[in-house]
């Protein structure tokens, strides 16, 4: 079984502008322990790649988002 944390947030669709639900979209550049992660607590020097289907039937597609930290913890 493969393990992976998910992201906290809520995103949204790049090519339709769903709003995702949280907990939707999953990262293995952390622990990959099933943890939350909430990407208001990147830091500066850190990334992280996530990905997810769109929830919209209507667009249902994949979805690889590469987020850049922002604070300076």
């Amino acid at each position: 079984m493969g393990m992976f944390d998910y992201v906290e947030n809520v995103l949204y669709c790049p090519f339709c502008g769903t709003k995702q639900p949280p907990n939707s979209f999953q990262t293995k550049s952390f622990v990959c322990m099933m943890a939350g992660i909430d990407l208001h607590t990147l830091k500066k020097d850190e990334s992280m790649n996530c990905y997810s289907s769109c929830c919209n039937p209507k667009c249902d597609m994949w979805i690889e988002l590469v987020i850049e930290g922002k604070n300076d913890m």
